[in-house]
């Protein structure tokens, strides 16, 4: 089965794209040129060059695939210069464009999105998630959705930096007007083996799935379970004011100690908790846990039923 792929590079990209390869798939990846230098060599890989924001050569490619698996996302620096509208919706336009000319049957499309898209939502991150989906629901291509709660794993800027910072600081700033906000971090892991799993289906059913973890945590539960990796035995929020708040984390932009962007903070703030057990159950996955002791972001040995999920 041939799979075009896009955001490859990324943290979730990269999981996928190994994945597929292991599975025997031939995969294609939209890759920029200046992104080529993180695409190692693999068997069965093919490198598409172009830039998903321009139509191109690459289109043909997404046309003639079997399936495409859409991940890619507007860029912290498009966030912090207040643009992203244009990279999330253009890109998922010329996407389309290439998908709706196929002269034969459309590849079906399997698209990474986010919890709590809405068009009504004031987060522009739900927002935009949202159109996104609109987009590809009209594209007559069958269609999976998955809405993903925040990510954890190897290579995360989510429990891993957290992580990081504690190790130096027994409080983690964080943005005051989203401290109390409630989170379901789902695996990695869970994440690429659904997608996987999804490809591999000769038709998909048009519909959405919420991918969330099988425990709602506090803020203050979650710090303290990431502290914990850490040896941190109490862990302090740091509450700092909206617009100081979004300064500081740009200014670490790209930095090790990397800070939760405030359009993030923001999008977790309005999303509501989820009951994930329709996507464990459909494919067959067992959900995957943050446990204290083991590092930060890694699953742990055994798992609970998806069925426990509350």
């Amino acid at each position: 089965m041939r799979i075009f792929v896009t955001g490859g590079t990324g943290f979730v990209g990269r999981a996928v794209v190994a994945l597929l390869l292991r599975h025997g798939h031939d995969v294609e990846v939209l890759v920029r040129e200046h992104s080529l230098l993180r695409m190692p060599y693999r068997r069965r890989l093919r490198i598409v060059e172009g830039d998903l924001l321009e139509p191109g050569a690459w289109q043909g490619r997404a046309r003639s695939a079997d399936a495409v698996v859409h991940l890619a996302n507007a860029e912290l620096k498009q966030w912090i210069s207040r643009a992203p509208a244009h990279a999330l919706q253009q890109g998922t336009v010329n996407l389309i464009e290439a998908i709706m000319h196929s002269s034969r049957v459309p590849p079906r499309v399997v698209c990474l999105s986010h919890l709590g898209s809405d068009m009504g939502a004031e987060s522009p991150v739900l927002r935009l998630a949202a159109e996104k989906e609109e987009m590809i629901r009209r594209s007559g291509s069958d269609y999976l959705l998955l809405r993903s709660a925040p990510i954890f794993g190897p290579g995360d800027r989510f429990v891993t930096a957290w992580a990081r910072w504690l190790r130096v600081v027994p409080a983690l700033p964080v943005m005051a007007s989203a401290a109390d906000v409630k989170l379901q971090p789902i695996a990695l892991r869970n994440v690429v083996e659904g997608i996987a799993k999804a490809v591999k289906k000769r038709t998909l059913p048009r519909r959405e799935y919420d991918l969330a973890g099988p425990r709602l945590y506090t803020l203050a539960d979650l710090l303290q379970a990431v502290g914990s990796t850490v040896r941190r035995t109490k862990v302090r929020r740091w509450p700092i004011a909206p617009a100081w708040y979004r300064r500081w984390a740009n200014m670490l932009a790209g930095s090790p100690c990397f800070a939760v962007p405030a359009h993030v903070w923001e999008a977790w703030a309005e999303v509501q908790p989820c009951n994930p057990v329709a996507f464990y159950r459909d494919f067959c996955i067992r959900p995957i846990q943050i446990t204290a002791d083991l590092p930060a972001g890694a699953p742990e040995r055994s798992h609970q039923a998806a069925e426990q999920t509350t």
